[in-house]
């Protein structure tokens, strides 16, 4: 990949630019180790944070008797292993890591943050790098030869600096988008009471066991291999989460729906949550196998259109 630089920039390696290490686990079968007050960072604690307290904590014995390093405040840690592999953190205090954690200790002619966004940016690019048939690892040589431009000191401190006012504003969007989101769902409710409120002159009152049939469904044994993978939707609560189901996460098989008390929904029709996230509701854009914790509403005398029904539920469920 070619780089057009600046004048005044620099391309280089962060083998050339920062310090390399890579943690350590203490013995875990002796659980003095684990009696002290040094923190220990694991991979799974680094998700794009700072990091100023970990999960366990490690002493001076632990640290004498394993590979295990304190890197300074500010060092920049990069996950090596597994799912978390490419993920960063920066320290705010003291630390120690695992072996799957490498900490990389910025020069001073460095900024650590500007390490930090530049690897945050490169994830993808790292994680193509990695080594490995079973699960694909960083290591430590692939750090030490990956590329990065540097620009001079003040440069890097302007570009972190710009970096975090976007980062704000974008909080700051995300917190008011929250906001707006809550205020709607508070004014949609109110609609929803006042077009359906019981008192509304000409409109009868009447149960809803009365004008409705709720049909169960139910899950094909899981013992069962046969009985899944197939090309059937089958929706439980995880799938109710929109307006519309057009896809569900799990599909069994025609044994599996012919095995079990499965119920399939027709287009169209509203489905029900009744246990565990009681009265969710959603409309079937697909004909859809059901479980035991969604009903299928049909009505029993009128036809009325699934809009109408998904909002009638909805205002019945919040009141």
């Amino acid at each position: 990949m070619k780089y057009h630089l600046p004048q005044n920039w620099i391309l280089t390696s962060i083998g050339e630019i920062s310090i390399i290490y890579s943690g350590g686990t203490p013995d875990r079968k002796n659980y003095v180790f684990y009696k002290g007050d040094i923190s220990w960072v694991k991979s799974g604690e680094l998700n794009y944070n700072t990091i100023v307290k970990t999960e366990e904590y490690i002493n001076d014995i632990a640290i004498e008797n394993s590979s295990a390093k304190i890197f300074p405040k500010g060092t920049v840690l990069v996950a090596l292993y597994g799912a978390t592999a490419g993920k960063l953190a920066i320290l705010g205090i003291e630390a120690t890591s695992n072996q799957a954690v490498a900490g990389l200790i910025a020069t001073k002619s460095v900024c650590n943050k500007y390490l930090y966004y530049y690897l945050m940016q490169k994830r993808d690019v790292l994680l193509q790098k990695r080594t490995g048939a079973a699960q694909p690892n960083i290591n430590q040589q692939i750090l030490v030869n990956f590329t990065i431009p540097i620009p001079p000191l003040d440069e890097q401190y302007r570009i972190v600096e710009k970096i975090e006012e976007l980062f704000s504003d974008l909080d700051k969007a995300e917190d008011t988008l929250k906001d707006e989101l809550q205020r709607l769902k508070i004014y949609e409710l109110s609609v929803l009471n006042k077009l359906f409120r019981k008192d509304i002159e000409g409109w009868e009152n009447f149960k809803i066991k009365n004008l409705f049939e709720f049909i169960s469904g139910g899950t094909p044994s899981k013992k069962q291999k046969q009985f899944w993978n197939g090309n059937i939707n089958w929706a439980t609560v995880k799938d109710i989460n929109t307006k519309y189901i057009s896809k569900t996460i799990d599909k069994i098989t025609e044994d599996g729906a012919f095995n079990s008390s499965v119920k399939v929904a027709n287009k169209g029709d509203i489905l029900l949550v009744t246990r565990i996230s009681p009265g969710k509701v959603a409309i079937s854009n697909i004909e859809v196998a059901i479980n035991q914790d969604l009903k299928i509403v049909k009505p029993k005398y009128k036809e009325w259109g699934s809009e109408f029904l998904y909002y009638l539920f909805c205002a019945y469920y919040k009141q």
